[in-house]
């Protein structure tokens, strides 16, 4: 699979924090303790169009894993716990079907669980933009403490975090939502 950074949906390197694409084919280095990894293991980058490019992968994918799997349809939506561990509706018939095909899938799994996090990150970043725009047109140090004390909640322990789900169509066209609004 290859995540887009930009444009229309077509095979291009996963945008990570690294200056240059991730490609399947990497270089390995080491992490100074003599460790190898490659920037496969760089997580992506918590931006739109990664979650874009998962989600468009991930409806692909679907319909063929339901129908290798016999599953006759997708659940209505997946979310994840705090600990990471799927949720799915408890009126989905076929709850352990599914998560014994996801089993057998790693990558599949692995997909619906970044995409997870990426859009949580991507839906918390959302939120800090107009306080960032506020920010770079402020003046003075008084227009700067003025937003500051208007955005307090961002930065108080007592923040909101949006819940997010993976929301399918029965044949698998996967849509992320965040608070129950779509993520775009």
């Amino acid at each position: 699979m290859t995540i887009q950074p930009a444009g229309a949906y077509a095979p291009t390197p996963l945008l990570t924090g690294s200056t240059q694409p991730l490609r399947a084919h990497a270089a390995a280095s080491t992490d100074g303790g003599g460790a190898a990894h490659s920037l496969q293991s760089l997580p992506p980058l918590p931006t739109q169009k990664n979650v874009d490019a998962l989600r468009h992968h991930i409806s692909a994918a679907m319909p063929g894993f339901l129908s290798r799997n016999g599953i006759p349809s997708a659940p209505a939506s997946i979310s994840y716990d705090t600990a990471g561990k799927m949720q799915l509706p408890a009126d989905y018939a076929y709850a352990d079907q599914f998560r014994a095909a996801l089993a057998q899938d790693p990558a599949l799994e692995r997909e619906l669980s970044t995409v997870n996090a990426l859009a949580s990150h991507v839906a918390e970043l959302n939120k800090l933009i107009p306080f960032q725009k506020e920010m770079a047109a402020a003046t003075s140090q008084s227009a700067a403490d003025a937003i500051v004390a208007k955005y307090s909640y961002l930065f108080s322990g007592n923040h909101h975090y949006d819940s997010i789900a993976l929301a399918f169509t029965p044949n698998g066209e996967l849509s992320v939502t965040a608070d129950g609004k779509l993520l775009a």
